[in-house]
């Protein structure tokens, strides 16, 4: 069981929001939902949940908790990395609500999907640490915006891996406009080229790119943005409208607290697709739910790694 006082408050600080979206631009081309909407909802939790990870390593090295990171033996997990604390596998996850921050966070429960629950191996060195990003309150929000525009999956996982050729990129806008266009290589590296270019003006991307994930932009385009691979019948167009404001703007994360897999799947219940929980709003597909409350301290973890002085944390 925990309280209000169990959980573990850590800065939310701009740098890692710049890591996240990073981290989670690479992961594009693993991304298969299927309609835009899904694509952009899935890219924010994998860059909300990296952000949290950040967080939680940043704070163990400055409390001097040891820890290991290995690779991810998950193959769902591509490029994944895991965190260990006296031989326990952290399982990371940060929870995603629809509405407003609950006042009385004990009130509600975890959850997870089934799916993915099902997809770990059982183990008793696995305990999930159940962590939130609390957002910052628009008329707050002090640092700048990152406006991307993912591609479609034809772009992003081309059935056939082919060059592309020299990418040709044009602008329609009154003002010059700096495009940042991310894909990967022949051997599947990740790559990134800068162009900057003048209204009207277009310029050639000589990377031998297979294939492109996102563009991102500094400043809202007021025209369309072409990119046109001669390997492609049509040029891709992106209009003004086609970008998002992927910025994480948070002001804290809280560790909540944690429960090993084993009892998890002992003691969660199931939760039908179509229900409508607070504050996670409707439940999209089969989910197991827990309470918050009877989930453990945090410090308790940190314990096993032989840390018992108290936990200094960010101001709730």
């Amino acid at each position: 069981m925990i309280t209000s006082e169990d959980y573990v408050y850590l800065p939310f600080t701009p740098d890692l929001t710049r890591g996240s979206l990073s981290h989670a631009i690479h992961l594009l081309p693993y991304i298969h939902e299927q309609t835009a909407d899904e694509v952009y909802e899935k890219f924010q939790h994998l860059a909300e949940a990296t952000a949290v990870e950040l967080a939680l390593r940043r704070f163990l090295s400055q409390q001097n908790i040891p820890y290991v990171v290995q690779k991810s033996l998950n193959f769902a997990h591509h490029d994944q990395y895991d965190i260990f604390i006296a031989g326990r596998r952290l399982m990371l996850q940060a929870l995603q609500f629809e509405d407003d921050l609950p006042v009385d966070l004990l009130s509600t429960q975890v959850i997870l999907p089934s799916e993915q629950h099902r997809t770990i191996e059982p183990s008793s060195r696995n305990v999930y640490l159940f962590a939130l990003i609390v957002k910052s309150k628009p008329q707050i929000i002090l640092n700048g915006r990152y406006l991307l525009h993912i591609l479609p999956g034809f772009w992003r996982q081309p059935q056939q891996w082919n060059p592309l050729g020299g990418l040709t990129c044009k602008y329609a806008g009154l003002a010059q406009i700096m495009l940042e266009i991310t894909g990967q290589l022949a051997n599947q590296e990740i790559i990134s080229s800068r162009v900057s270019l003048a209204p009207g003006e277009q310029a050639v991307i000589q990377a031998r790119y297979y294939s492109v994930s996102s563009v991102h932009i500094e400043q809202p385009p007021t025209d369309l943005i072409g990119i046109k691979s001669p390997e492609r019948k049509k040029v891709y167009l992106i209009q003004p409208d086609q970008w998002k404001d992927v910025w994480l703007a948070g002001s804290r994360v809280i560790l909540i607290g944690t429960i090993g897999f084993e009892e998890f799947t002992r003691r969660s219940t199931l939760i039908r697709p179509g229900v409508k929980i607070f504050p996670y709003g409707s439940i999209d597909e089969k989910s197991m739910g827990f309470p918050i409350r009877e989930l453990k301290p945090v410090a308790a973890l940190f314990n096993q790694a032989g840390i018992h002085k108290p936990i200094k944390t960010f101001s709730a």
